[in-house]
């Protein structure tokens, strides 16, 4: 299945002159649950700020909000109101440079990052929502979009994290892009190659993943 995802900023590639700096983050893994970096477009400017790793409903009550969703498939935005509306009018980028899939344990299959082969960073798309708290702040809440997997990594997970090619990201995150040009980008093949790494070749230069090889 899915899990976290990693971003360290010494992967940046100069390229993204036009996005603000991601230079200051520390880096890490990202696990569901926390704030994580992403980028949104605020008044005509791509802005970068940290939402929660989550996707909750802005209807939900205050006791259901420990449910969240961290993934959502492309398949299903046409069925549930709470993937349609931000995909419509909400949508991020979330910059990795690699995410982690943990495989069935009786296949004998264990945990693999998946990353680009020149260990750059790219970013997946995601969907947000805003929620309002009970003391009148706001949270807002962001969810990975997938798709389902191909070749290898099929046999690992069913669903895939979407990533969105670099000369479309600025159209992914404009609020303004025609749905059907939105839609070309939910269902367009990608061939993207990709390095599957066990997650134990990766411990000795990587220690951060210590946690990840238990």
């Amino acid at each position: 299945m899915l899990a976290n995802y990693s971003f360290n900023s010494q992967y940046r590639p100069e390229d993204l002159a036009n996005l603000p700096s991601l230079r200051l983050l520390e880096g890490g893994v990202f696990r569901p649950g926390q704030f994580a970096p992403v980028l949104i477009q605020e008044y005509q400017q791509v802005r970068l700020r940290f939402f929660k790793w989550g996707l909750i409903a802005p209807w939900s009550k205050t006791k259901d909000r420990n449910s969240h969703l961290p993934f959502a498939s492309v398949n299903q935005i046409g069925r549930n109101p709470l993937l349609a509306l931000p995909t419509r009018s909400a949508r991020c980028l979330i910059p990795a440079d690699g995410y982690y899939i943990h495989a069935d344990r009786n296949q004998g299959t264990g945990k693999f990052k998946i990353q680009i082969p020149d260990k750059g960073t790219f970013c997946f798309a995601g969907i947000y929502t805003t929620i309002r708290n009970t003391d009148g702040t706001e949270t807002q809440t962001f969810a990975i979009l997938t798709r389902p997997a191909k070749g290898r990594l099929a046999h690992l997970a069913p669903e895939v994290p979407l990533l969105i090619p670099k000369d479309a990201e600025q159209a992914w995150l404009n609020p303004k892009t025609p749905q059907k040009d939105i839609e070309r980008l939910l269902f367009a093949h990608q061939p993207l190659s990709y390095a599957m790494l066990p997650v134990h070749e990766l411990i000795p230069m990587d220690p951060m993943l210590n946690d990840l090889a238990a």
